[in-house]
């Protein structure tokens, strides 16, 4: 990736600025981070009412590039949906460091007074669920509503590939998310961004459909090689039900916890996710709390304060 310029060349930039000049000082001087060439794009393309896609792997700053705009024009409206509450309010309190008037926006926070401060424009930037962002009883009238009509309304869609990986199991409200683009009191001054490290041709095309991301829209892909990730198949040799296979994949079970480096499992259902945990716990000799706090497990069907 490139820098759109170094940082000790920004003070010498030439006036009047460039509208892209303009993105990278802006940025600059809220956050004290360096744009790459490819945030900056994806920005003048929202400015310029595009849609966009952007494919860039995790860690490369695609989070900074949702916000861009907010720096460029205070007055938009940012949405951001993203698949999970602790990302949501991580990205919240992010924002806030960077003086963005943000708010992450699920069951533990939502509530009348805060609808209303959307609606009168307090928050720059307004994070949340699939299911909240476009769900009647919660920000889909406040989204919608005549009082922000006349804002530029962006929606970023964070981990995108999950609209086809998620929308046709247990989290169906993101296949819907595209219908908000037709909703809007405004569309063609409300772009979407979709964001992903992880997309496939096949991906890409279905999330596209799904969004109802037209011909036209800014296509940013950085390539999906990671120099930090392995790619690997493992063929179970037992049943579908041999979840204790996976240990293999693990350190030996005489390893101390310590000393096993943090990793993250992905189950396809909430009832396997349970099953897989008892074998990795069985496999490192833990039980009880021990097992629980060191192998935790999180699902969609857990409650708001134990996700």
């Amino acid at each position: 990736m490139e820098l759109a310029i170094l940082a000790e060349n920004i003070p010498n930039l030439p006036w009047p600025l460039t509208l892209e000049q303009q993105v990278i000082i802006n940025t600059w001087e809220a956050t004290r981070i360096t744009p790459y060439k490819y945030q900056v794009r994806n920005t003048l393309a929202l400015d310029a009412r595009h849609d966009v896609l952007c494919v860039a792997g995790t860690g490369s700053g695609k989070m900074l590039s949702f916000v861009m705009l907010c720096f460029l024009r205070p007055e938009v409206i940012l949405w951001i949906v993203s698949p999970l509450n602790f990302i949501e309010n991580q990205q919240a309190e992010q924002f806030r460091k960077w003086k963005l008037r943000a708010v992450s926006v699920n069951s533990m926070t939502i509530m009348p007074n805060l609808l209303k401060d959307i609606k009168a424009g307090k928050y720059q930037v307004i994070i949340s669920s699939p299911k909240a962002y476009q769900d009647a009883n919660k920000l889909r009238a406040t989204l919608l509503s005549p009082e922000l009509a006349h804002h530029k309304q962006v929606t970023a869609i964070d981990e995108c590939h999950c609209i086809v990986m998620w929308g046709g199991s247990f989290q169906k409200a993101y296949e819907c998310i595209g219908n908000m683009h037709a909703f809007m009191p405004d569309p063609d001054n409300s772009p979407m961004i979709a964001a992903t490290a992880t997309a496939s041709d096949i991906v890409k095309v279905a999330t596209l459909h799904s969004l109802k991301i037209w011909p036209g829209y800014h296509l940013e892909n950085l390539g999906n090689f990671r120099c930090n990730l392995r790619y690997e198949v493992f063929p179970m040799s037992g049943g579908q039900k041999s979840y204790d296979e996976i240990c293999k994949l693990l350190p030996p079970s005489t390893t101390p916890l310590s000393n096993v480096n943090q990793m993250v499992v992905f189950v396809e259902d909430y009832v396997t996710v349970h099953s897989v945990a008892l074998a990795i716990q069985k496999h490192f000799g833990l039980s009880g709390k021990a097992a629980h706090d060191a192998i935790p497990v999180y699902h969609s069907l857990r409650s708001e304060l134990a996700k």
